[in-house]
């Protein structure tokens, strides 16, 4: 494995599906993901956004079909170990109309 590694793009699962778990670590009650420090942490968590928040997925109200519109984050930016602690900020792009789905910005500090 690298030693600095960052993963990004659209995944198509949300958080709360089982594909999240095997980049970020489980989810345990009262204790929160529990990460390796070989495994992936989410920059949008990692800068301090709730992990069940944040919309990337449709960027407009009608990208979708009305009976599959779901509003969901399903664009990642994962980092190991070596860039958890360069992490500064991570925003979606809410302007941005370039797509069906919103771009999320990570800034680090290296």
């Amino acid at each position: 494995m690298p030693r600095a590694m960052l993963i990004a793009g659209d995944f198509n699962f949300t958080f709360d599906r089982p594909d999240y778990s095997k980049f970020t670590g489980p989810l345990v009650p009262n204790h929160g993901r529990l990460t390796s420090r070989n495994g992936l942490r989410d920059t949008w968590v990692v800068a301090g956004n709730a992990e069940d928040k944040g919309i990337t997925c449709p960027a407009t109200a009608g990208a979708l079909e009305p009976a599959k519109r779901i509003s969901r984050r399903i664009d990642y930016c994962f980092v190991n170990s070596e860039l958890w602690d360069h992490v500064i900020d991570a925003r979606i792009d809410e302007n941005c109309r370039a797509s069906d789905h919103l771009p999320v910005w990570v800034e680090f500090d290296l």
